[in-house]
Formats: structure tokens, C-alpha cells, sequence
């Protein structure tokens, strides 16, 4: 009798062992490591990052650099600066140029589309890629008469054409100066659009910008979609900060956790035991 119960015991025992394994399932986020310089780092492993999931600790089961190709919507504002200025069309095409260059040369098959956002939001160049097409459009790009941009239309349309993408790797990459801002769209609206493409999301601004509904953008949205703000006072800087945004896009980690199968987490925290930034991209598989 007692050998009974006790198989019975053990029985019961592996039966919700098995139970459990088969209740546990993986999922996947992307990840950026920056040391203190802002730049990536790009010899980590499992063991460098922790995953937290509504402040459970979960189990970190892979981390490699992603080799998925990259989806990148470059925003352009090119409206015309208020009297006395220039638009620094040079350093806005080396900038871009070398920025589209890295891109490529990470993963030929990733894509760029390029928009203006001054006036009007206008596609440009589609989703392509075409690194002879990207290059000669940034070449080209030339001041617009209109004193005015409409970055927030600008993201809505983005945002769409973001949406149907089927690469995880997802980034919109703004360039903004100092003009108004003449959207109707609530920045609200715009933010909730772009969290739900899982894109991260990259401002680089020169100057003082003079639309506080950007601002609000700026400060805010890079943070909850694993990119981050870049400024500086002149125009010189761009080729640099697009140069970092480029380096930190293409030094993503696919990092691999359990969690017990169910509803999805309210809050994903990453972290790193190197390095002195994680930026985390909305998106999850």
C-alpha cells in the first residue's frame, strides 16, 4: 500500500513538472547597450542581460546581435528658416549619406524611406533597398518655401506605412530645426501611433526648436520605444548624431526569455550588467 501512494505520489509529482514546462513558453525583445559615450556595445551575451517582466525576474535563455534587416522611415523637416538663416543643406546631406551608408553596409537588405515634413508630409523616396536611390535623394534634398512643418501628420503616415512592414527591426529617425509646427494632430495621437508600430523612435533637432508640441515628442517618446533624443547648437553636429543613431540601430540584440504562457506584461524591463544605457524597442514576439 504504501509503494501505491508513494507512486502515486511521484506520478502526481511529474505531472505537474510537466504541466509547468509545457506552461512556460519564450519571447523575444530588442535591445541597444550604450556605454557612456553613447556608443554600443556589441560583444554581450545571455548572461550580460536581465529581462523583468511586471517585476518578475525572468530567465534570459539567448541574447545575439540581430541580423533581421532594419525598416528605417527618415523624417526630414527642410523648411525655410526664419529671415537671416540658412538651412544647412550640406551638413544635412553628408549626414544623412553616411547614416544610409551604415545602414546598407550592416545589412544590405534593410530598407529606408525618406519624407519631408515641411508644409506638407510628402514620401519622397518609399521604402527601398536601393542605396544608389537613398543617396541620390539625400543629395538632392533643397530648402522648401514654407516657414512651417507638420511633423505630427508627418508620424501618422509613417506610422502607417510602419504597420505593415513585416521586419521586427523598426526605427523613425526625425531631423528637426527650430520651425513651427502646423500639424492638427494631438501629440497624444501621434505617440500611441508609433508605440503600436513598435518602432524606436530617434530625434536629432539642432537649436532650440521652436514647436513646444514637438518638445513634448521629443523629451518623451525615445524613451518608451528603445531610442533617444540627440541635439546640439549647430548644424555641424549631424553628421555625428546620425552617425551614433546609425551605430546604435545596427547594434540591436534579439534577447530571448521565459515566462509562464498567459496575458501579456503591463511592463518589459531590460538590463545590463555592462554598459552604462539599455534602450528597449516596444516591439515583442
Amino acid at each position: 500500500m504504501k509503494f501505491r501512494v508513494l507512486t502515486c505520489t511521484l506520478l502526481m509529482c511529474l505531472g505537474a513538472g510537466v504541466f509547468a514546462a509545457q506552461g512556460m513558453v519564450e519571447r523575444s525583445i530588442l535591445v541597444t547597450v550604450l556605454d557612456k559615450d553613447g556608443a554600443p556595445l556589441r560583444d554581450l551575451t545571455a548572461g550580460d542581460f536581465t529581462v523583468r517582466e511586471d517585476g518578475q525576474a525572468r530567465q534570459v535563455t539567448s541574447a545575439a546581435l540581430a541580423t533581421d534587416p532594419l525598416t528605417v522611415a527618415l523624417m526630414v523637416d527642410t523648411s525655410k528658416p526664419t529671415i537671416g538663416k540658412d538651412l544647412p543643406l550640406r551638413d544635412i546631406r553628408t549626414g544623412l549619406g553616411a547614416f544610409v551608408k551604415t545602414i546598407y553596409a550592416a545589412n544590405p537588405e534593410s530598407k529606408i524611406s525618406l519624407m519631408d515634413i515641411s508644409g506638407a508630409a510628402v514620401t519622397t523616396v518609399s521604402a527601398t533597398s536601393n542605396g544608389d536611390q537613398m543617396l541620390k535623394a539625400t543629395s538632392r534634398l533643397v530648402t522648401n518655401q514654407r516657414s512651417y512643418g507638420v511633423l505630427l501628420e508627418g508620424l501618422m503616415d509613417t506610422a502607417k506605412d510602419l504597420a505593415k512592414t513585416t521586419s521586427p527591426r523598426r526605427a523613425i529617425v526625425v531631423i528637426s530645426f527650430d520651425s513651427p509646427e502646423s500639424s492638427t494632430i494631438q501629440p497624444r495621437d501621434a505617440a500611441m501611433a508609433v508605440q503600436k508600430t513598435g518602432a524606436a523612435f530617434w530625434a536629432v533637432t539642432i537649436g532650440s526648436d521652436g514647436a513646444p508640441v514637438r518638445e513634448v515628442l521629443f523629451e518623451n517618446l525615445p524613451p518608451l520605444t528603445g531610442g533617444k533624443r540627440l541635439s546640439a547648437v549647430q548644424a555641424t553636429g549631424l553628421e555625428k548624431m546620425l552617425g551614433d543613431v546609425a551605430a546604435a540601430l545596427t547594434s540591436q540584440y534579439l534577447v530571448t526569455f521565459k515566462r509562464p504562457d498567459g496575458p501579456p506584461s503591463s511592463v518589459i524591463q531590460a538590463g545590463a550588467k555592462r554598459g552604462d544605457q539599455v534602450l528597449r524597442a516596444s516591439w515583442v514576439k
